[in-house]
């Protein structure tokens, strides 16, 4: 597609972009209406503040925050700065922060007062400015808050933010010129199959992000009301999650908890035109009661991401769509930190059952065999590459594990090689067939070596009508072969005991024979890590410290 992408940082969009809306509502915090003027100003201000308190240029902050407009007025007033905002991972624990923040240099931790009160002897070194869910609540909501909030102390070298913004008194600051290929932001893989990566974001990969939605053909119009509930450390968080639909004039709701119960209840008392999730939301919003005489007329856009789906699961959001007078379908997408978020999404015109979508605009696609890297055809298996302007700059100070999944071609093109499997159909409609690091090695019967796929084994666990979701782990038998484990979380009103029988014998009839679980597993709820997808880490631990493995085929 042609048509020049955005040069510039990230602030420097967002304003040029909000002068068409400074009137209309960019945030709304439970009823607080922040103006997109608003938000410049503030955005301003707390750059302005944080130059006082001693930011600079090229520094890097560390931000422990859910999704606050504190979050969204600190990581653009950085920008501002020309400092770099660094997502610390919330599911790391204290020592291993304060390893990460020792180890990039950062000298100042921006967090919430929770973190603060769980961390504050581990940062007695640091800098800690606190921030609040209560400091932009309206005023009756914050009253209520602070008659139920516990007070923090604080320490030596900490500040409020409200005590931070008192501090303003440069207001001379100049906003930090344009640099093309420095770090605007880092935010941290995923970490489900491995330690998390600090992935270094630019100015012009989240610029991309916004262009690129912008020009997708997505039913977007200023004004209209947008529902998030990704956290902000992960990089669909922010890149998808604020970037985007500030610079297109919609009005976010950002959740600041992410657990099921919360977010669906939310998603009906707001009814947003537009809402992004993870499956375990979505899951929870179509089951939740509220949702059996409501009128979804408005909702435009329902995406998801984050974890597999089965097509009759797929099957069955669509038809409660339908019923309840949504024009959407589920729109799913796909992408990765490393991509600063989305590649590919679905449109409700550009549709296919099963698919993760069309790539967006600018994003290019190749399918490349995993023994010899030769491209594959239409239709054909292979890792996915992407071709695309949201390539990171690289894994911070890891020039190492950047080479092995970011090369560069002949051509000179750089491509990010994604360790899915998948392919692409003659629509251009890609498909997720699982992960290169998800296959395993067995023996059949016969004692001839074969690949076990954990995720073609949980697809056709998820199509029995009471299974609500599956996670296959693979666990190794005294003579090194790999076996699957099910771990299952079925339906609220499943029979235990009869769904445990027939699951056994489904298996067997349904699945090769090295492909039946040797172990069946039942969960209350399924394990999720922060960012929506299947914890198969601490699965797999789990079982590890709690199971000894002594079955043999």
């Amino acid at each position: 597609m042609n048509g020049a992408l955005p040069r510039c940082t990230i602030f420097q969009y967002l304003k040029e972009c909000s002068r068409a809306y400074e009137a209309m509502t960019a945030i709304n915090y439970f009823g607080r209406k922040i103006t997109y003027g608003d938000l410049i100003h503030r955005i301003v201000a707390t750059a302005e503040s944080l130059s006082s308190y001693g930011i600079k240029e090229n520094e890097i902050v560390t931000l422990l925050l859910t999704n606050t407009p504190e979050t969204i007025y600190v990581v653009y007033a950085l920008n501002y700065i020309g400092a770099i905002p660094n997502f610390g991972y919330v599911t790391l624990s204290a020592s291993e922060i304060v390893h990460e923040m020792h180890d990039n240099g950062s000298h100042t931790i921006i967090l919430l007062d929770l973190f603060y009160k769980a961390m504050k002897s581990e940062l007695a070194d640091f800098h800690s400015i606190i921030v609040s869910p209560k400091d932009s609540l309206p005023l009756m909501k914050r009253v209520l808050y602070n008659s139920k909030a516990e007070k923090i102390e604080t320490g030596p070298n900490a500040i409020s933010f409200p005590n931070l913004l008192a501090l303003r008194r440069n207001d001379s600051l100049q906003a930090a010129a344009y640099r093309s290929n420095a770090a605007a932001l880092i935010v941290h893989s995923g970490g489900t199959t491995g330690t998390p990566k600090s992935v270094e974001l630019t100015d012009d990969n989240l610029n991309a992000i916004a262009w690129e939605y912008q020009h997708f053909g997505a039913q977007y119009a200023a004004g209209e009301s947008f529902m998030h509930c990704i956290p902000p450390f992960h990089a669909f968080g922010f890149s998808v999650g604020v970037h985007m639909p500030l610079c297109l004039g919609l009005e976010v709701y950002a959740s600041p908890k992410f657990d099921e119960k919360y977010v669906s209840e939310s998603f009906y008392r707001i009814k947003p035109v537009h809402f992004f999730a993870g499956q375990s939301q979505v899951r929870a919003i179509i089951s939740n009661a509220n949702g059996k005489k409501a009128d979804l007329s408005n909702l435009k856009s329902f995406a998801a991401g984050g974890s597999s789906i089965s097509n009759d699961e797929e099957m069955k959001v669509n038809d409660f769509l339908k019923v309840h007078h949504s024009s959407s379908r589920l729109l799913m997408g796909y992408g990765m930190s490393e991509l600063s978020a989305t590649v590919c999404a679905e449109r409700n015109d550009a549709y296919k059952l099963g698919s993760v979508g069309i790539p967006l605009p600018k994003v290019n696609i190749k399918v490349i065999d995993t023994k010899d890297n030769h491209e594959m055809n239409v239709n054909e298996i292979g890792e996915l590459c992407f071709e695309s302007p949201t390539i990171m700059k690289g894994y911070l100070n890891n020039p190492e594990e950047t080479e092995m999944v970011v090369k560069t071609d002949i051509d000179g093109k750089r491509w990010v090689h994604s360790g899915d499997l998948g392919y692409v159909d003659e629509d251009g409609f890609v498909f997720i067939s699982g992960r290169i690091k998800r296959i395993y090695v067995t023996r059949n019967s016969a004692g001839i070596p074969i690949k076990l796929f954990p995720d073609y084994v949980e697809k056709v666990i998820m199509s029995l009508p009471y299974v609500n979701d599956c996670a296959i782990i693979c666990i190794k038998d005294q003579v090194k072969n790999y076996m699957p484990v099910a771990y299952i979380e079925l339906k609220p009103d499943a029979d235990h005991e009869a769904a445990s029988l027939s699951i056994s014998d489904f298996c067997n009839a349904k699945l090769p024979e090295y492909c039946v679980p040797v172990k069946f597993i039942f969960l209350e709820k399924m394990m999720f890590t922060a960012i929506g997808k299947k914890d198969y880490m601490t699965l797999q631990k789990s079982y590890e410290d709690g199971l000894k493995v002594t079955l043999s085929k």
